[in-house]
């Protein structure tokens, strides 16, 4: 929906549950937020798992760059796109 999901998860009632209803509503709530908690856990650790291994693939074929500000470089214009006819008789 483009927001993020309310996760915080308050154990504290002011006032206890009333029947036995209530009661067995109430832990079976508990249960579940408890596992809906470990669920979000185990889905952070497996994306932070996942970034890492992405970065260390990507990481493999790139290389600090050898120059600075103000060297000059050949810039490959293979995929750019300008309005001219061709490569020759672009800027």
């Amino acid at each position: 929906m483009g927001y993020l999901p309310y996760i915080s998860f308050d154990w504290e009632r002011t006032e206890g549950p009333r029947t036995v209803r209530e009661k067995l509503s109430y832990k079976e709530a508990q249960h579940y937020a408890k596992r809906l908690e470990e669920a979000w856990k185990v889905a952070y650790i497996n994306l932070e798992k996942a970034q890492k291994l992405i970065k260390q693939q990507a990481n493999k074929h790139r290389r600090k760059p050898d120059f600075t500000v103000g060297d000059k470089v050949w810039v490959i214009t293979k995929n750019w796109k300008t309005e001219r006819p061709s490569h020759k008789l672009d800027y």
